[in-house]
């Protein structure tokens, strides 16, 4: 018996469980906050009564959270921290992706390599190469600056302005440039509308840098995967194509980091 069997609902509905719903609330709040929040504002925030959420707030003060201070505050305690640490986040996302990377690089006959943001720069942690005899690798536990690469302008096209705006500082000062202003923050956004980027590579002729945010439930990118593509003779598979399943696989692993497209 499937799941919409056993409990009646129709095929295609979307579940509700307004009690969870109302605690996730809450602890997303939270989360975005330094100081302990007052419930009355908590309640006015999220739109709801303080009846509503008044009982969850006790609930997850007692579960342990959340924690009291400022006389009728609530913030997070460490529970969060606890269990990020638990199941670290690079792990996990290694977990997901490289099976998902590896069927790309089979199916489209070229490597593929995951990024993520670290200090200023970009680091790659994740590889797929070619099943093929030839191809262009990056290197696993490669650095490079921030924007000379495909995956290091989508992981700062997709973030916060704020969040953007403090990865570029650390980026120019760590390697001593100066900041090219308006221009970049067009390209940006022109990935950012996009969905992509698709540039040829800054660094190496003849290669076409395709790369895809991986995003998570707040939309924001938490990895890049980036594939770099060489055309190869006789072959029959082009760039837009590469494209097409690059993007799919993306959008299967960000749907796994729990993105939901608006």
């Amino acid at each position: 018996m499937d799941e919409t069997e056993s409990t009646g609902e129709p095929p295609g509905r979307r579940y509700s469980a307004p009690a969870l719903e109302k605690g996730l609330d809450i602890l997303e709040l939270l989360a975005g906050e330094r100081d302990v929040l007052p419930a009355s504002e908590i309640a006015q925030r999220l739109g709801r009564s303080m009846g509503e959420i008044f009982r969850m707030l006790v609930t997850l003060e007692q579960r342990g959270w959340l924690r009291r201070g400022g006389g009728n505050g609530y913030g997070l305690s460490l529970r969060l921290f606890e269990l990020a640490h638990r199941h670290p986040p690079v792990e996990r996302l290694l977990v997901v992706a490289l099976p998902e990377m590896q069927r790309l690089a089979e199916r489209v006959g070229q490597s593929c390599h995951l990024s993520v943001h670290h200090d200023g720069r970009i680091l790659v942690v994740a590889q797929a190469e070619t099943p093929r005899p030839r191809g262009f690798v990056v290197r696993l536990g490669a650095s490079f600056e921030l924007l000379e690469t495909a995956s290091g302008r989508v992981l700062a096209a997709f973030q916060t302005d704020e969040e953007r705006e403090r990865r570029l500082a650390r980026g120019f000062e760590l390697e001593a440039l100066a900041d090219p202003g308006e221009p970049l923050r067009r390209r940006l956004a022109g990935i950012a509308a996009r969905g992509h980027e698709a540039a040829p590579s800054e660094s190496v002729a003849g290669i076409l840098d395709l790369s895809f945010p991986l995003r998570d439930h707040t939309g924001r990118a938490v990895a890049a995967l980036t594939l770099p593509f060489a055309t190869m003779l006789g072959d029959t598979l082009d760039s837009a194509e590469a494209t097409r399943l690059l993007g799919e696989a993306a959008a299967r692993l960000s749907a796994q980091l729990g993105f939901r497209e608006v």
